[in-house]
């Protein structure tokens, strides 16, 4: 069986939250945001999970204490979600397998979700598969574009055209990736626009570059994937 690893990026100011608890701290029916996406992923039993913090992390890490085997990483400025899986690099030397990223702050992803992701990656020999959802609202989200059915690229909102703004199919932000060459890769995105952050969808267009298969998922239920980022949200 091929080796499975989980990172949980996780280090994010949470602003929009306006609360003095960390975003990713809050509750649903008595779980905070990330465990709920932890107890998630600890059933695809990983050989390795990894959390990147950053904001607030010594209260993150004291409240994930009862999940064992945990390895932080610590994103001390946050330049992006390239950036963000770039800080691990050194827990993955040397290891194979591949990584499934998630995001602390979307809660309601489901295990049997994630297994279908997974299990699409391993058996198309995909070197990166995304989830995607359809949403009849997709301000916010990166959308993705397809050819003939095919996938071409994830466009941002603030860079797509009127027309690709149309589109519902939305990025999830949950990836599964091949380690072999992925944080070789990671090191060659290029920052976006004046904020000199990575983002993490521009590593699909350098894989499809290289002529390497991307794989994309679409969640049957499009709510496990939105995201927590204000108390409407919650």
């Amino acid at each position: 069986m091929v080796d499975r690893h989980i990172i949980v990026l996780a280090a994010g100011k949470g602003t929009r939250m306006r609360s003095n608890r960390p975003k990713l701290l809050h509750n649903i029916s008595g779980r905070s945001l990330i465990d709920r996406v932890l107890r998630s992923a600890q059933t695809l039993r990983p050989n390795t999970t990894t959390v990147v913090v950053g904001h607030e992390s010594s209260a993150i890490q004291a409240a994930l204490i009862h999940h064992p085997g945990i390895d932080f990483v610590y994103q001390e400025r946050q330049l992006g979600t390239a950036h963000a899986l770039l800080q691990s690099s050194s827990i993955f030397k040397g290891r194979h397998g591949n990584l499934i990223v998630l995001s602390g702050d979307v809660p309601g992803i489901k295990t049997q979700t994630l297994s279908r992701l997974i299990e699409t990656h391993e058996t198309t020999g995909a070197v990166a598969t995304i989830l995607t959802a359809h949403l009849s609202k997709p301000y916010g989200y990166g959308r993705v574009i397809r050819e003939n059915g095919h996938f071409v690229q994830i466009v941002e909102e603030l860079d797509a055209t009127t027309e690709q703004r149309a589109g519902t199919e939305i990025n999830s932000g949950i990836y599964v990736f091949d380690l072999e060459p992925l944080f070789e890769t990671l090191s060659l995105i290029p920052e976006a626009r004046s904020k000199h952050e990575r983002y993490l969808p521009a590593i699909l267009a350098l894989y499809k570059e290289r002529h390497l298969k991307v794989e994309t998922v679409v969640a049957v239920n499009s709510h496990e994937i939105r995201g927590i980022n204000s108390q409407l949200d919650l």
